[in-house]
């Protein structure tokens, strides 16, 4: 008898484990507890409380290990991106269809005959091998930031219709030939890959590639000539083998309906390519400097043409042309990796280097430079600009600034709010009048690093602590001091500060003084403490002007002549405005009031101002072909449907203004509503962005 009953308790001992999955990482268990799947952290959760779900968003977790997740045997949908995994395994999970990953340790991924998997997501992880030759019905497969993927096995998927943001800066080869399904592919920043072939890709609509500096080789000689294609920026890919050159030639646009380009300049289309790749030159003006590019071997090889090699002065990330006896410097825009750039003691009287997006250091002091502009180089570090003709320099988008010499020009006003990891200043022999370098981070600056002697109109520097600034700042005027509250230089209509249209300006009205007569939208019987801005009309003639001061109430008066005793418009906290002159200068009156219960009064304090061109809002932009796209209804009286055949991004709703009204991002789906229901009768503006980040434009009519 006592033999039986322990045969039978041991019976149920393993019939009881039988029915529990072993969870070991404490962070899956805690999250599988919160969801309500567990309740005791303690190793085990019941396999039938986990054996039915479909979903599992676990992103972010901090889970070092699946196991148990081979219980989950319903699972269709599966979200596990950043968690520190270093390996994952989930061929148990047969029902799986959706599956999102990726992190930076992640190293293996098994998703062998997942046969029902359908979209992949591996993001931001250091595989170096991946393999989804059994993933016979996957549909979307993107690849973002692997930077150790060196093997890449599509060959099975047949099903495949988008592969997207393939940017693996290891991976040599991308064999498309089994994919017959393809429809949508796009890739950037693959430094190995020489060689992509769309023969066999006979439904291919959308094709694009970008910053693929080995690319020498693509055909995309399928049959087809009706679909999207965008190459840029592939230094050595010269010529495009397609079915039909001479439609490709005819009606292929090289520009977007924007402007910007859609192929590289260079950039050919044949029915052969073989042999019939040149080399791909810039145009450079100035011989000087076309000469000093030829002696570093940066040129084309012929001294006197007045081309270099683009290629090779797209690869530089220094250039020192210093005193080499330049006048024009065209060609610089395209050395776009450039970092350091010293053009100094030419003959300089202008400088373009917007396109130069990566310059930490920029020298270009001792030309005739009249006008520079760097609001464009966002990574700038140390500007010297000295002993040139400049009269406005703008640095307020170039927070990471630390050395700047703007000395020996004629500058006015320069306003430093924004650089506070400024170090060291030395703008000495200008014409100031006003310095703001009230940027919350005065303390770096020691007295050798602050120089701004020799400007005898400057009397106030406005500064964080007027004390520390005084006792340790002596490289000044007599005339000047520091405050922490200066008489603002653009206190009247006679000494304006530009602004930069899509530009953040801050700005203030402490120690304004009163204006003479009020605009028509001031509230009666205040003292209207203004200051002054001014900005040039676009081409539009369209222009929406937006100030924010907090809990204050922020108005705005726009001017088409200092002299004008009324203003064009003039409203509280947004102006919109139409048919200005394109190229004339304007000018805003800014102030604050605050309200009370019983009154409003004018109050000073500090404001962000922006001027925006409208026509930038609300533009066309390009829409790609054989895109199937739909929207209703429309008019619509709340609720509208919108539908896309690539997955969609993100949609912005504007007004006819060019107001943003709503925003929706981070959508990942093919379909989505939208509901106008808190906004007004009226027309708007719809712009949708899909994975490919296509953008579409449409009217919307609420009734």
């Amino acid at each position: 008898m006592k033999y039986r009953l322990l045969l039978f308790f041991m019976t149920l001992s393993v019939g009881l484990l039988a029915q529990q999955t072993f969870v070991p990482d404490d962070a899956f268990e805690q999250f599988l507890i919160n969801e309500g799947y567990d309740t005791v952290l303690d190793d085990y959760v019941l396999t039938e409380n986990i054996k039915n779900v479909t979903f599992l968003p676990i992103d972010s977790q901090g889970i070092k290990d699946l196991t148990g997740l081979e219980d989950f045997s319903a699972l269709t949908d599966l979200r596990i991106f950043g968690n520190p995994l270093q390996t994952v395994d989930l061929t148990a999970n047969k029902e799986l269809q959706f599956l999102r990953m990726g992190n930076q340790i992640l190293t293996s991924i098994n998703v062998y005959n997942l046969t029902k998997l359908k979209r992949l997501f591996i993001l931001e992880s250091s595989i170096t091998a991946l393999d989804v030759s059994s993933n016979t019905n996957l549909e979307l497969l993107t690849l973002e930031d692997n930077t150790e993927l060196v093997d890449l096995n599509i060959n099975g998927a047949v099903s495949l219709e988008s592969l997207r943001n393939v940017n693996n800066d290891k991976l040599e080869t991308i064999n498309l030939s089994a994919n017959t399904a393809l429809k949508r592919f796009s890739a950037y920043y693959c430094e190995k890959l020489n060689n992509l072939d769309f023969v066999n890709n006979t439904r291919i609509t959308d094709i694009i590639f970008n910053e693929m500096t080995s690319l020498s080789n693509v055909s995309i000689k399928n049959g087809k000539n009706n679909y999207y294609l965008e190459s840029l920026r592939n230094p050595n890919l010269r010529c495009v083998e397609v079915s039909d050159a001479d439609y490709v030639n005819a009606n292929w646009s090289r520009t977007k309906i924007t402007g910007a380009l859609r192929f590289d300049e260079y950039l050919v289309f044949s029915n052969d390519c073989g042999g019939s790749s040149t080399l791909e030159t810039t145009e450079i003006p100035d011989s000087n400097f076309e000469t000093y590019l030829e002696s570093i071997g940066a040129g084309n090889g012929v001294t006197g043409d007045n081309k270099v090699s683009t290629s090779a002065i797209q690869a530089l990330t220094t250039l020192d042309v210093s005193g080499q006896s330049i006048t024009n410097l065209s060609g610089i825009e395209e050395f776009t990796a450039l970092t350091n750039l010293n053009c100094s003691t030419n003959e300089l009287t202008s400088l373009d280097v917007s396109t130069l997006v990566n310059l930490t250091d920029l020298d270009c002091s001792y030309n005739d430079i009249g006008e520079l502009s760097v609001i464009k180089n966002l990574e700038l570090v140390n500007l010297n600009c000295s002993a040139n003709q400049i009269t406005e320099l703008n640095t307020l988008s170039n927070s990471k600034l630390e050395n700047l010499n703007c000395e020996v020009n004629a500058i006015e006003y320069l306003d430093l709010v924004n650089n506070s990891r400024l170090t060291k200043l030395s703008c000495n022999d200008n014409a100031l009048v006003g310095l703001n370098i009230k940027n919350g981070n005065n303390s770096r600056i020691s007295n050798e690093n602050f120089s701004v002697f020799a400007n005898p109109d400057l009397t106030c520097i406005q500064v964080d602590d007027e004390n520390y600034s005084t006792t340790n700042w002596f490289q000044t005027d007599m005339q000047t001091n520091f405050n922490e509250n200066c008489t603002p230089v653009n206190d009247d209509c006679s000494f304006t500060i530009p602004i930069v249209l899509g530009q953040d300006t801050p700005g203030s009205t402490i120690s304004a003084s009163g204006a003479a007569t009020n605009p028509n939208c001031a509230q009666n019987g205040t003292t209207v403490f203004d200051v002054w801005y001014s900005f040039t009309a676009p081409e539009s003639g369209s222009m929406n002007i937006t100030i924010s001061a907090g809990t204050l109430i922020s108005k705005i008066a726009l001017y088409e002549t200092c002299t004008d005793a009324t203003p064009l418009n003039c409203d509280e906290g947004n102006l919109s405005v139409d048919n200005l002159n394109p190229g004339q200068e304007y000018y805003l009156q800014v102030w604050l009031e605050l309200s009370s219960r019983f009154q409003s009064k004018s109050e000073s304090g500090g404001f962000v101002l922006k001027a925006e061109d409208t026509s930038n809002v609300l533009s066309t932009e390009d829409v790609v072909s054989d895109i199937d796209f739909s929207i209703y209804p429309n008019p619509t009286s709340e609720l509208i449907k919108i539908k896309n055949s690539n997955s969609i991004q993100s949609i912005v709703v504007f007004n006819s203004k060019g107001k943003v009204c709503l925003k929706e991002k981070n959508i990942e789906n093919t379909q989505t509503e939208v509901s106008l229901r808190n906004l007004p009768v009226g027309l708007y503006f719809i712009r949708v962005e899909d994975e490919f980040k296509n953008f579409i434009h449409k009217k919307i009519i609420k009734h």
